[in-house]
């Protein structure tokens, strides 16, 4: 990338210089402090065919390949690059204008250019900075703001993109050599120059207390002259540059003065330091900093270009033309729509094909479940058949087994009431309903009303039963209006002999037809506290009823009625005992 990232990042850098093609990529460490010094990991160099920068239009093909040859011998791969042009090809001026914010700032530099560029301004690409103020180096109390004016020539910056574009690389800063090569010095507290000499041509810049205050380039062609006329020239021109500076800042002499770069033609780089100290009446020596040392001194104007890219750079100067930026942020937003585009074509067609399979499968998956319900229905039809029989016949049962869902079966109950039954022929039970609620109600005949009587305190005395009433006594004619059942007194069927008795004869068993005959009704309950009717050897003998389901029938609302009714109806009679 060529904008650092904060906190860590890469950038990489690029040097269009008179006659070479130099590239470097500048790494910060991953460690989120910002003052963490960076590190050159990659640099590469190519030289330019001579006069190329005379014929820009011609020779992009050549300039490009120089390009990619200086990427490619420092190992370099990234794509974004930030670059520099010669500060010989670029109007730098500083403006003093009033202090406006940001968009009448614009207006007035704009205004201010055009007394310094010879073109129209639609010929040029303008970039400036305001500049801290510092006292000392300025008129202080007048309200103005200095600023750095940069401006070149359209079509110049027309070929270095297209040069780029050519390369395949993404442009997206474009600075000046001079403003880049500051960079070094940008620390230092006292007016500092930095000098970088190159075959072709030479920059020189000077800072002070973090602010940019001078600058100045020159051509040489020392490479279309002897080595002393080429040397001689640069002197000349590195002291017009420091006698045009003090003619600036007379009150502010250079404190230091560093050299990158070559050498001088001719010469080694200490004869060098020696020649100009000399010249300029104090010490000159090469620069040396952690970042960039002998090795790296021909790279000092392209390791200046990363360190612009610094949110605190001392003239973020961007030269890379504003219209290019929307053009080339349009052309991604339009990839990007293709490219989205594509995509949601893609997954369209794709939903398609699922949506048509999963229809398809869903297809076969209902005519098999339409089969599969066909035939569950048939069966689930014989299943309900047959439930429907078992469950009567299993109602049936628990009907016979709990006595309509009572606490006690309706066969211990008649066999209670058997028990409690006097042993005579002068009694006997014509009716007997057993409701729900455990309310029986005895309805019979008997010859005498003593019997009748016996009967009621008999069952008063049995366990079983509690709440013995005697409701009615009388002639039997007298309830033939109540009960029709009752009209006609049927002859009793003799009683069953119990176990260990003999069977009654058929001429004791038989009821005097000459007698009177009494009608009773006697109610009681079965006693809720007994837990069995049964005498204690029958309830030992009695086996035990299977539990079918959770042992209780499912109680309806008529049912157990009906069959109460039944048995009112049947007349249940007990024979004597």
């Amino acid at each position: 990338m060529a904008a650092r990232v904060s906190g860590g990042g890469s950038c990489v850098a690029v040097d269009l210089d008179a006659t070479t093609v130099r590239a470097v990529e500048v790494e910060w460490p991953r460690s989120g402090n910002e003052s963490a010094p960076p590190q050159v990991v990659r640099m590469g160099s190519a030289p330019l065919p001579p006069g190329l920068w005379n014929d820009l239009s011609g020779g992009q093909e050549a300039f490009a390949s120089a390009i990619r040859q200086a990427l490619s011998a420092g190992g370099i791969t990234a794509r974004s690059v930030a670059a520099s042009i010669p500060r010989r090809l670029v109007t730098v001026r500083f403006a003093r204008l009033p202090h406006a914010p940001p968009e009448q700032m614009r207006n007035m530099v704009a205004f201010e250019a055009q007394q310094y560029i010879l073109f129209s301004l639609d010929e040029v690409i303008l970039d400036y900075h305001v500049l801290p103020e510092l006292s000392g180096f300025t008129a202080g109390g007048d309200d103005l703001d200095t600023v750095l004016l940069a401006a070149a020539r359209r079509t110049l910056i027309a070929d270095l993109t297209a040069i780029f574009d050519r390369a395949g690389l993404e442009l997206e800063r474009l600075s000046v050599s001079a403003l880049a090569l500051a960079e070094h010095v940008r620390d230092a507290l006292e007016p500092t120059a930095i000098v970088d000499i190159d075959p072709g041509d030479l920059d020189v810049a000077v800072v002070a207390d973090g602010r940019l205050l001078f600058t100045r380039s020159a051509a040489l062609h020392s490479e279309s002259v002897l080595p002393e006329s080429a040397r001689n020239r640069a002197v000349e021109e590195i002291a017009r540059s420091f006698a045009a500076y003090q003619n600036e800042f007379r009150n502010q002499p250079l404190a230091h003065v560093y050299l990158t770069g070559s050498a001088l033609p001719g010469t080694t780089p200490a004869e060098t330091e020696q020649i100009l100290s000399d010249v300029l009446g104090m010490p000159v020596s090469y620069l040396h900093t952690r970042l960039l040392d002998a090795p790296k001194l021909d790279y000092a104007t392209a390791i200046g270009i990363a360190l612009q890219t610094r949110p605190d750079s001392l003239a973020p100067i961007n030269l890379y033309p504003n219209e290019r930026a929307v053009q080339r942020a349009q052309k991604a937003r339009r990839q990007r729509m293709l490219l989205v585009g594509a995509m949601v074509v893609c997954l369209a067609i794709a939903g398609v094909s699922m949506a048509m399979q999963q229809l398809e499968a869903r297809g076969r998956a209902f005519r098999a479940t339409v089969r599969a319900n066909e035939a569950l229905n048939a069966v689930t039809t014989q299943l309900e058949a047959r439930e429907k029989a078992h469950r009567r016949l299993l109602d049936l049962e628990n009907d016979l087994t709990t006595g309509l869902d009572r606490a006690h079966p309706a066969v211990d109950v008649l066999v209670a009431l058997d028990q409690a039954l006097p042993r005579s022929t002068a009694i006997w039970l014509t009716q007997m309903s057993f409701e729900r609620n455990g309310l029986i109600t005895l309805r019979g005949e008997s010859r005498s009303e003593a019997a009748a009587t016996d009967f009621v305190l008999a069952l008063q005395k049995a366990g079983p039963f509690m709440d013995v009433r005697l409701g009615y006594l009388g002639d039997a004619e007298d309830t033939a209006g109540k009960n029709e059942s009752a009209s006609t007194a049927p002859s009793p069927s003799p009683a069953q002999p119990a176990p260990g008795q003999t069977k009654p004869s058929a001429s004791s068993a038989r009821k005097p037809a000459q007698a009177t005959l009494s009608s009773f009704i006697i109610t009681c309950r079965v006693n809720p506290k007994a837990q069995s009717l049964l005498p204690p050897k029958l309830a030992a003998a009695k086996p035990s009823a299977p539990v079918r389901g959770n042992g209780r029938s499912k109680p309806t609302s008529g049912r157990d009625n009906n069959v109460a009714d039944l048995m009112d109806d049947t007349g249940d009679e007990f024979g004597d005992q």
